[in-house]
């Protein structure tokens, strides 16, 4: 009677992660697609950028390459943070500390203009859309190279 109990939970939890499977297989395609379309889009708009636009780009392009490669839009809104070394070790104490250190560096990058506009919640957002282009989607991204990795249990 136990046996069968098991057999049926078991049935059943994969029956649930099958499910689950196919469902972040399908927002992954989603995802590939809409990655898809926006490099076409962009490749065809050119879009050109003036002024404070075109230097927040440059500013946040280089901090791409220079700096962190994936940065959360939440940790714009942390104010820049007094007496932080960004270079520390113990950066890495623990998220938050990390945090802080990767604002820091990024206003230490920052000309005295571009931390102001930083520092201005409407103007923020032109940094988010540069600093973070994909911190909505890391957890897909990441998710869909796990999924393309493991084999289907189905």
């Amino acid at each position: 009677m136990y046996f069968f109990q098991l057999l049926k939970r078991s049935q059943l939890n994969n029956q649930m992660f099958s499910q689950k499977y196919r469902s972040l297989q399908m927002e992954c395609n989603e995802l590939a697609r809409t990655l898809q379309r926006s490099k076409r889009a962009i490749a065809k708009g050119r879009i050109v950028l003036h002024g404070e636009e075109k230097q927040i780009s440059l500013a946040g392009g280089k901090f791409l390459v220079v700096g962190e490669l994936w940065v959360r839009e939440t940790i714009l809104d942390i104010p820049c943070p007094r007496g932080i070394d960004p270079l520390s070790v113990t950066r890495y104490d623990n998220s938050y500390s990390e945090d802080c250190a990767i604002i820091a560096k990024i206003h230490a990058d920052l000309s005295n203009s571009l931390q102001e506009a930083l520092a201005d919640t409407d103007r923020r957002e032109s940094f988010k859309v540069t600093i973070c282009p994909f911190s909505l989607n890391l957890l897909a991204i990441e998710l869909c190279v796990i999924l393309c990795a493991v084999p289907s249990p189905i």
